[in-house]
């Protein structure tokens, strides 16, 4: 068995410096602790990263090599240990969520030139070089020189998920990923955090870091969620801090109508990943009386750099305002500020925190890192005149039909307070005439009548916004922090809607023939003659049209009806005429579409990942 002789002696703020700082303050106390896998005592933690990071040095690893590490909410103990040890042997983390699959792991790989990967299932893996920590001695410490590890030194890099094109990779520093830590404990009570959050997103590895805090926290990971353990557990481990994303807040929700738990611990709940609406955060006030209901607004690209705020009644609909950590600005395509009000591109930035970059710069990627630690997100916004940042939508997902920008984000936040409708997204389709129509996916708690549904929407919004197409589905295709997959569900969708194109048009017909018949009252329809030879009218004309407009949207008018040879003529005429779709104008302004490709991949909406206390 060998022994390695290499110390380590990392800079001041970097993760080994701060977990060797943790393990001398409080090397007894548990700094992560996962049900059913047991935990890691700070001491642990150092010890065990020492020993693995002398057996990468011992295999090659050097300074600077980026090293792969998949990961798994089923193994967090072991990728924590991998995460610091491949830290102090000088290289960068890249870790990569097994959940997506070896393809993207092994395009991970190859875009980041890694030098190895370390797993303990090599299957399906290509990389030159595949290490295990599987017997892995204790660590000795002796002489011998150090690893240098500086605050600019990469650290990890995050990879995209891929879903919108290659997996683009996101470099960040020690110092960037330590920006938000304080240097000093100004407080011996310890915070308890708990989530059920994969490692290897933003928010998990924020959550991952955030024990090295001077400020004491002890972090609690769920290795799988449901609703019964999750809430058992906050009141076993007497949590203080709730983080979740959204999809589980709304599942949360239901269950506490029906079950009682123990909250009393609970100070803080905090929400991130994805947009949440208010009427969710009002429903996390009622659960979790008394503790804060917090929301955060930061991206991947933009971090350290975030908008945070409480829940506020006043401003339901704002996602937060500017502080000292995290600034935000509202540019045009060209990049100039818009005043209050005035939607367009948000860009985030913390004073003094050093920029994250891409790993290799796509094309496009000057429109998002700009000067003086800008960042731009990829989402479309304004703030108010009190510096409340409201969020219209993605520029990927704001749906454009007819000319008009329609918001999915504020689709959303009608629909899902519609009694019975327990989840809902939005998404545009292909259309051929108006380039997007609007269509929702929904998941019901019980019977909920679709017709009602959209006279909910049309009543508060208007024709225009409401959904041509409504489906109520059981499960979404999901990514692992639980968001939604939009791009899936709208090819999903889309193809739902093309397989049913030639029932409807035969619907159609058959809708056409009755407004027709109807308009003629009791007179027998001849398909071989025209309206007027019917007996039909001005006024009976004028009837047909409105029922068509009204029933069936379609732009048609009395000369139509008239100049029609008879009601398979007209219902021709019927099927190419134009939608009425575009009635009225909404607030938001058309943005240019490039913007769509330029915008970053790995949004985190809601609350704080890991680093604020």
């Amino acid at each position: 068995m060998y022994r390695h002789t290499e110390q380590f002696a990392p800079g001041p703020k970097t993760v080994p410096a701060r977990l060797a700082a943790r393990a001398a303050d409080r090397p007894d106390e548990i700094a992560l602790l996962v049900p059913g896998q047991g935990s890691l005592t700070f001491a642990e933690w150092d010890q065990r990263s020492r020993s693995a990071a002398q057996h990468l040095v011992s295999h090659g690893i050097r300074r600077g090599d980026r090293v792969v590490l998949p990961c798994s909410p089923s193994d967090w103990i072991g990728y924590a240990t991998a995460y610091v040890a491949v830290q102090k042997a000088g290289a960068v983390a890249v870790p990569v969520i097994e959940k997506l699959g070896r393809r993207h792991l092994n395009a991970v790989v190859k875009s980041s030139n890694a030098a190895a990967v370390v797993t303990e299932r090599a299957d399906g893996i290509e990389a030159e070089r595949i290490l295990s920590f599987g017997g892995v001695p204790p660590a000795t410490m002796s002489d011998g020189p150090a690893i240098e590890v500086g605050p600019a030194d990469d650290a990890e890099i995050i990879f995209s998920s891929g879903t919108t094109g290659a997996p683009k990779g996101i470099v960040a520093t020690h110092e960037n990923l330590l920006f938000t830590h304080a240097e000093t404990a100004n407080t011996s009570e310890c915070k308890t955090v708990i989530h059920a959050l994969p490692p290897g997103a933003l928010a998990g590895q924020g959550l991952l870091l955030q024990p090295l805090d001077a400020r004491p926290h002890r972090v609690v990971a769920m290795p799988e969620f449901d609703d019964e353990t999750f809430l058992s557990a906050i009141a076993e481990y007497g949590a203080t801090d709730v983080v979740i994303v959204p999809t589980l807040a709304l599942s949360l929700i239901d269950y506490s109508r029906t079950h009682e738990f123990d909250f009393s611990s609970v100070r803080a709940v905090r929400t991130m990943s994805a947009p949440i609406a208010p009427a969710t955060l009002r429903q996390l006030q009622d659960v979790f009386h008394g503790a804060e209901i917090a929301n955060m607004y930061t991206t991947t690209e933009s971090w350290p750099a975030r908008i945070r705020t409480r829940y506020d009644v006043s401003h339901p609909d704002s996602v937060g305002r500017s502080r000292t950590t995290g600034q935000v600005r509202i540019t045009d395509a060209d990049g100039a500020e818009q005043p209050a009000g005035v939607d367009g591109f948000i860009e985030l930035r913390s004073p003094g925190a050093p920029q994250r970059r891409y790993l290799d710069p796509p094309a496009g990627a000057t429109d998002v890192f700009k000067r003086d630690g800008w960042v731009r997100t990829g989402d479309i916004g304004h703030v108010d005149e009190d510096g409340y940042l409201y969020l219209v939508d993605r520029s990927a997902d704001l749906i454009i039909s007819g000319g008009m920008n329609i918001s999915t984000i504020e689709l959303e936040k009608v629909i899902i307070e519609f009694d019975g409708i327990s989840e809902v997204a939005v998404v545009g389709i292909p259309h051929p005439l108006l380039g997007e129509l609007v269509a929702a996916a929904v998941r019901t708690s019980g019977d909920v009548s679709l017709s009602a549904l959209r006279e909910h929407v049309r009543d508060r919004l208007g024709h225009p916004k409401t959904p041509r197409h409504i489906v109520v589905v059981e499960e979404f295709p999901r990514n692992p922090m639980g968001k939604i997959v939009k791009a899936k569900l709208r090819d999903s969708l889309a193809a739902s809607v093309a397989a049913g194109a030639a029932t409807e048009q035969a619907d159609l017909a058959g809708r056409v023939r009755a407004l027709w018949q109807v308009a003629l009252g009791d007179q027998v329809a001849d398909d071989r003659a025209g309206f007027t030879d019917l007996g039909g009218g001005s006024l009976a004309a004028i009837e047909l049209v409105s029922r068509i407009r009204t029933d069936l949207h379609r732009r048609i008018t009395q000369r139509d009806v008239f100049d029609a040879a008879n009601v398979h003529d007209f219902t021709a005429m019927v099927e190419k005429a134009p939608l009425i779709e575009n009635a009225g104008a909404g607030r938001i302004r058309p943005v240019r579409r490039r913007v769509r490709d330029a915008g970053p991949t790995s949004p985190a909406l809601g609350n704080e990942p890991a680093s604020e206390s």
